[in-house]
């Protein structure tokens, strides 16, 4: 029932923990439980059984190279326990140009692994939010959608809450919109 185990990171300059510690020293618990229900935050590094890796492979979409690792996370939630321990078990040092930096490029370069995962938020894990997150998730959802090409009428049937669907829409497009913007400002300042 174990998918396997999660420790701390910690700043490679001064040992500074990354995040969040974990509410016990030693203690079993699942992602979504400690992100959402615990607020648990920060880089965490974990050892996770081969064989659930091989049964849960990341998706993959043709051009993009990034999917959030939270995706597999989540999908151990639903039937995995990790065992999480405040031992610091990797260094971290935090580039200037590294994934954490360059977040608006990473998801425009991966819109449909983004729209992917905002999806299954939205229709798997969910049910564990409030509304206000769901909606939020929704809209990102939406806003991901477009920018990978899938129209309105397909976000419609693929989210399986229709009114929250509609009630994301504004927010979905105004971020897909200002993301354009900022996309076309960007080219051409760039020229």
């Amino acid at each position: 029932s174990y998918a396997g185990v999660e420790g701390l990171c910690a700043h490679m300059g001064d040992g500074r923990i990354a995040g969040t510690r974990f509410p016990e020293d030693v203690m079993d618990s699942d992602y979504i439980e400690i992100r959402k229900k615990l607020g648990i935050t920060g880089d965490k590094k974990n050892a996770v059984r081969t064989d659930l890796l091989r049964r849960y492979p990341f998706p993959r979409f043709e051009g993009e190279r990034h999917i959030r690792p939270s995706l597999l996370w989540k999908r151990l939630s639903q039937e995995y326990r990790f065992r999480y321990v405040n031992e610091v078990i990797q260094l971290v040092e935090y580039q200037q140009e590294g994934l954490s930096a360059n977040r608006f490029h990473l998801r425009m370069a991966n819109p449909r692994g983004f729209s992917y995962y905002f999806r299954e938020e939205v229709n798997v894990h969910g049910r564990r939010d409030g509304f206000r997150r769901r909606l939020r998730n929704c809209s990102r959802y939406v806003r991901y959608s477009l920018h990978a090409g899938n129209g309105l009428g397909k976000q419609m049937k693929e989210i399986d809450d229709t009114v929250l669907w509609v009630l994301s829409l504004p927010k979905g497009i105004t971020g897909w919109m200002l993301d354009r913007i900022r996309l076309r400002t960007k080219g051409s300042s760039q020229r």
